[in-house]
């Protein structure tokens, strides 16, 4: 019986293969724009509660994981969820035999039949079960993550880590306008800021994944600076190498 079900799904599908071939780009299509815009819409979610919870009190200035950081995690929830808005929408205007005959279409044009396609569902469930929990650990640990610059103290709280840090402006080593690094045998051109602390913490604005621009970077360094009577050091290494290659 399944066999005959299979072969009569086959040639229904032969028939309409021109008109399916469309529609089965569209679905495609479809489907990475809910995954690229849901992907979107949860960092900026996501950001959101983070900066609602942390700005309640009266920080000078609030770092906080920059929008791409958020990403990486909004990505994945939104490759799991975008099932729902494609099922809400194709299947209402399709119909349920048209959208399930699209389904097997989809299925025979990425080669699955039908017990590997039960096979794949189910993986999907458990990776998104999966996902879902991990969701669950990290976005309170992202939540937790932040740097509140305050006109007297500074407080830290690191990525992973359960518990704030505060420093007095005494606490700071050093304040650095870094123009370039060396990394992995390359030379990377690129102008940042770190505050150095006297524990051997780097505060580095190197990676991303804290959400300040360069002016505002500056910012919070020339504040740092003013109430910690700290120069701000440049270090340029590209330079140094150079200056002493021709010497």
């Amino acid at each position: 019986m399944a066999g005959q079900a299979e072969d009569t799904d086959k040639m229904n599908l032969a028939k309409r293969k021109k008109e399916y071939g469309k529609l089965y780009w569209i679905y495609r299509h479809s489907m990475l724009f809910f995954v690229l815009f849901l992907g979107w819409l949860y960092s900026h979610i996501f950001y959101g509660i983070s900066l609602l919870f942390h700005s309640r009190e009266n920080a000078a200035y609030l770092i906080l994981p920059s929008l791409g950081t958020w990403w990486l995690l909004s990505l994945f929830l939104g490759i799991i969820s975008s099932v729902v808005p494609m099922k809400c929408i194709f299947k209402p205007l399709l119909g349920k035999r048209r959208y399930n005959e699209l389904q097997l279409y989809a299925a025979g044009k990425d080669r699955i039949n039908r017990k590997s396609r039960k096979r794949l569902t189910k993986q999907f469930y458990a990776l998104s079960c999966i996902t879902v929990l991990a969701s669950m650990i990290i976005f309170p640990l992202l939540l937790g993550c932040y740097v509140k610059v305050f006109q007297d103290k500074i407080i830290v709280n690191r990525p992973w880590k359960l518990s704030e840090k505060t420093y007095d402006f005494n606490d700071v080593a050093e304040l650095r306008q870094v123009k370039s690094v060396f990394e992995k045998n390359k030379i990377y051109k690129r102008t940042f800021h770190e505050i150095a602390f006297k524990d051997g913490y780097t505060l580095s604005f190197y990676r991303g994944w804290l959400s300040k621009s360069f002016e505002e970077q500056a910012e919070i360094l020339k504040l740092i600076s003013g109430k910690s009577n700290l120069k701000i050091q440049i270090i340029d290494p590209v330079a140094d190498y150079c200056i002493g290659k021709g010497k």
